[in-house]
């Protein structure tokens, strides 16, 4: 305390006037002359009585009003650390709070109970505890996929609803895109100071970089949650026949412990040294052996005894780790049949698609590129059975020559029921025969026609991102055009040509959905087999068939899509058979359901159970320390404040004091009679 605190806290001292007051305000009584008291003996006068306090409750007032204004003098007095803003001549302030609510915020505090998004949690509270009336506070959860929790609002009880709600999750980290979206939130806001702040430890995959707009400040003042830790995670586990090969990825200081093995690398890195992984039924072990690593991850083979697989009809086996570390929600993981993995099916014309240099068709090998886990079947005619669509979550036609009325009706009803298709639209499907079409997978007509632009829109495009380099100048002679039909109307166009003219289309079919993309896939016709933006737009449609289709697994984050069922529900089926049933969102896409953490999840979509697995993203257990601006580091966009302002609740204490007293000297002194001796005494 400074000597200003002291000096109003001595006014305590000035408790003692109204003691003084009260003690100086008796008077001895006055004599009355009385004949009888002349046969009493004369008693002394007993002094003690004359130093006797009237109106005990008056006085009690009064002191307690007294120690008040001297607290009031004192604030603020009360020291505890807390987050506070640094304000710019006391201006407003727009402020967007990136909260990290990934699976590495989940580890807890050595030697403390609670873990570091507790904590990230904590200091967004305090922050939001020294906004002032004007001030716009938004929330960014950076787990992957990016969400924004509440855009810019000034119901600051609104921002605090939503933080008392907010969990950590098993998903993979996203800073520098959540920072990227909360600077989106505060552009158009006319406040002048725009701040960014992360709460979170700081770790990103490796290359990711930090960037804010001109006029936006970022700061990361909780720099006491970065720092390594110990993880071993079990990502997947696939089962063919009687093999199961398990995949395992450690963090750079749980990799070293494990290589280095032995007692004395236990104590140097915690528990991760020394470590077994295998198979388990329940709580039982099927197989096990020691975990070896190579670099940071390692495919571990099992074979499973006869005796487990007897059992695998009533039972779900884990692939589970043995021994401690500092996560362990990600030890244990679901084994999953081979079978469900990803299945997608390519039909094209060899003789289109063929590649100067040779090899398998650009499709084939940019799928192999994207190493995808996708299980690729190549195709020269679609299939014009139900039974050869039905194991399909994927299908991909290059430059069809329209189809059959029975192809249509087979595939309408799949992509209905989840499936994807994605064409590739050029001469051959605006040659289709008499008889054939693409209604209702897409409501329009195709004419081939000379292409009067080079590329697409020149700007970096939301599908294609940072892919989008080269698609101004796509070599390409011809264009596929759409003549759309009246049930056309709900084509989406995700990417449109220089002049405006649709290059990607979708339509949304009951569960399903059919991309369209206005160019062939053979490299004679255009360059777009050549360019980045091909894998983007084939990473997007593996990701959505992912999350429509039945396929054992996704990535924890991932959406469920379920727009087009009449019922569905979705349950989370723990390793101790404890059930979790999830919400189902309504979204302007539809109905959906997201995932936050790993396990099996069992879907009833109209009736129909099936089952899928969500996994942890690998790439969260090789992250990196994020590499910030120097200036997010600065102090004077805030710090640690110790002190806490509790002045406006002590004047409204000493306020009812004085009102107290008041009310009290109006109808208290009526009723307090002075007892006089009577002539009777």
């Amino acid at each position: 305390m400074n000597f200003r605190v002291w000096g109003a806290l001595a006014v305590a001292a000035l408790v003692a006037a109204p003691l003084l007051a009260h003690l100086l305000r008796r008077r001895p009584p006055e004599e009355q002359p009385f004949a009888g008291t002349r046969l009493v003996p004369e008693a002394p006068a007993i002094a003690s009585r004359r130093t006797a306090l009237e109106d005990r409750a008056l006085f009690t007032l009064r002191a307690l009003a007294v120690l008040a204004l001297a607290a009031l003098g004192a604030t603020p007095m009360f020291r505890c650390a807390r987050l506070s803003l640094t304000r710019q001549s006391g201006a407003s302030v727009a402020l967007a709070i990136v909260l990290d609510d990934s699976l590495s915020m989940r580890v807890r505090t050595p030697g403390e109970d609670s873990t570091r998004f507790t904590k990230a949690v904590a200091g967004a509270k305090e922050l939001l505890g020294g906004m002032q009336q004007g001030d716009a506070v938004a929330v960014v959860l950076a787990g992957e996929p990016v969400r924004v929790a509440i855009a810019a609002t000034t119901n600051l009880d609104a921002v605090r609803s939503v933080l008392d709600k907010a969990e950590a999750t098993d998903r993979g980290t996203d800073v520098d895109g959540a920072v990227r979206v909360a600077s989106e939130l505060l552009s158009g806001l006319e406040h002048l100071d725009k701040r960014v702040v992360v709460l979170g430890d700081l770790e990103a995959v490796p290359g990711a970089r930090v960037e804010v707009p001109e006029g936006v400040r970022l700061w990361a003042p909780l720099k006491d949650l970065a720092g390594s830790f110990d993880d071993c995670a079990v990502i997947r586990a696939d089962r063919s026949g009687t093999r199961v090969t398990v995949r395992v990825a450690c963090t750079r200081s749980a990799a070293e412990a494990l290589r280095q093995g032995g007692a004395s690398s236990a104590e140097a890195h915690g528990s991760a040294a020394g470590r077994r992984i295998g198979v388990f039924s329940g709580s039982q072990s099927v197989v096990d052996a020691d975990l070896h690593l190579d670099g940071t991850t390692a495919d571990v083979g099992f074979t499973l005894p006869d005796t487990a697989l007897d059992k695998l009809a009533q039972t779900q086996l884990y692939a589970a780790l043995l021994g401690g570390d500092d996560l362990p929600e990600d030890d244990a993981a679901p084994v999953v049949a081979e079978g469900a993995a990803l299945r997608a099916a390519v039909v094209s014309d060899p003789a289109n698609d063929r590649v100067p240099t040779g090899g398998a068709p650009l499709v084939e090998q940019a799928f192999r590129a994207l190493e995808a886990g996708v299980t690729l079947t190549p195709m020269v005619s679609v299939p014009d059975q139900r039974e050869e669509l039905e194991p399909l979550s994927l299908l991909l036609v290059d430059d069809p020559e329209g189809f059959t009325p029975a192809e249509r009706r087979d595939l309408g009803a799949w992509v209905e029921r989840g499936g994807i298709v994605f064409l590739a639209l050029g001469k051959h499907a605006a040659a289709a025969p008499l008889g054939s079409g693409f209604s209702p997978l897409l409501p329009a007509l195709v004419r081939w026609r000379k292409n009067p632009v080079k590329g697409l829109v020149p700007a970096k495009d939301a599908l294609f991102a940072d892919a989008a380099d080269g698609l101004d100048d796509l070599g390409a002679a011809g264009r596929a055009l759409l003549e759309v039909e009246p049930a056309g109307a709900e084509l989406v166009t995700l990417a449109r040509w220089s002049d405006d003219v649709p290059f990607v289309v979708e339509r949304r079919l009951g569960r399903g959905l059919v991309v369209s993309m206005m160019l062939p896939l053979s490299s004679q016709e255009s360059d777009i087999g050549l360019r980045p933006a091909l894998f983007a737009l084939l990473d997007r449609v593996v990701a959505e068939a992912r999350s429509r289709s039945g396929t054992g697994r996704t990535v924890v984050g991932a959406s469920w899509p379920l727009t087009g069922s009449a019922e569905a529900k979705v349950t989370r089926v723990g390793r101790d058979d404890r059930s979790e049933v999830l919400p189902i969102a309504e979204t302007g896409a539809g109905r959906e359901v997201t995932t936050n953490r790993a396990g099996v999840y069992e879907l009833v979509v109209d009736g129909v159970t099936s089952k899928r697995v969500a996994m942890v993203d690998e790439r969260e257990l090789a992250s990196v320390p994020l590499e910030l601006p120097q200036a997010a580091s600065e102090d004077k966009l805030g710090g640690t404040s110790t002190e806490v302002d509790v002045s406006p609740q002590v004047a409204l204490v000493l306020l009812g004091l004085l009102a107290a007293e008041l009310l009290f000297r109006t109808f208290g002194r009526g009723s307090a009679k002075v007892a006089r001796p009577t002539s009777a005494e």
